[in-house]
């Protein structure tokens, strides 16, 4: 394998793992925002932590990590052990693939970062709208 390749590799690992975190970020927020629940700070300006939505328990940052803690813990919550929905990790898997995929057709990692970017902010916009309207 050469030198090249070896980059293209890296890069797509790395924008499929960007993509992952976009999806992870993304899952929380469109939780958040139709439930009218904070997602950058709280009330008393300490930053928003995730929350296992039964057990309301803090999850640790092991429980954060996007779609590989979903399978490792079989799509339970690891306190309180109730299901855990398929669409987070689906989403995040989508999302990461989407990444990966403009990586691929465009062999750019920064206008694959770019677009993720731009598709979260105009979701998140999207879910704002439709939170407002709803």
């Amino acid at each position: 394998m050469g030198v090249d390749e070896f980059f293209y590799l890296y890069f797509g690992l790395f924008s499929f793992v960007f993509g992952l975190c976009f999806g992870s970020f993304l899952s929380a927020v469109s939780y958040r925002i139709p439930h009218r629940l904070n997602w950058i700070v709280n009330d008393d300006n300490s930053p928003v932590r995730s929350r296992c939505p039964q057990c309301r328990h803090i999850l640790s940052y092991r429980d954060l990590i996007p779609l590989l803690s979903w399978i490792f813990t079989f799509g339970r919550c690891r306190y309180c052990k109730s299901k855990v929905s398929v669409r987070y990790p689906l989403q995040e898997f989508f999302v990461g693939c989407f990444a990966l995929g403009v990586y691929v057709l465009t062999e750019s990692l920064v206008f694959s970062m770019v677009v993720c970017v731009l598709l979260l902010l105009i979701i998140i916009a999207g879910l704002y709208i439709w939170r407002v309207r709803g």
